[in-house]
């Protein structure tokens, strides 16, 4: 079985694409072939299955077909020493925020830098 997901730039976010499968939207992100991979999976596709990524209007694929199941374990990732790079995928889990980090900015505090903290009215403009 082969699966290829058709992407177009998502006209309602910004530097984001709409992934399909047929007429299915599967999501919209930036990173559309892994995170559309991992909604495949979750709509029961077959883990063996071949998938690739076309952009709409495009004759060739983006990819080299691997199977649903490889594509699903990873992602982009990129930062200052290694650029764009494909790593494993890790689900994104916020940060929990203890109550000390909460409250630190108290009302009427000004943070380092700043010129009126952002609670004040800013005059001689």
């Amino acid at each position: 079985m082969s699966i290829e997901i058709i992407i177009i730039p998502s006209p309602s976010h910004k530097r984001r694409y709409d992934a399909y499968l047929g007429t299915t939207l599967l999501c919209t992100s930036r990173i559309p072939f892994y995170d559309g991979a991992r909604e495949l999976l979750k709509l029961g596709y077959p883990p063996e299955a071949l998938v690739n990524m076309r952009h709409r209007g495009k004759a060739y694929p983006s990819f080299v077909p691997i199977e649903l199941a490889q594509a699903a374990k990873l992602t982009v990732r990129e930062n200052d020493e290694d650029g764009l790079r494909v790593r494993l995928y890790e689900p994104y889990q916020p940060r929990e925020r203890n109550w000390e980090q909460a409250t630190a900015f108290q009302f009427g505090s000004k943070p380092a830098g700043s010129v009126t903290g952002g609670n004040e009215a800013v005059s001689g403009i």
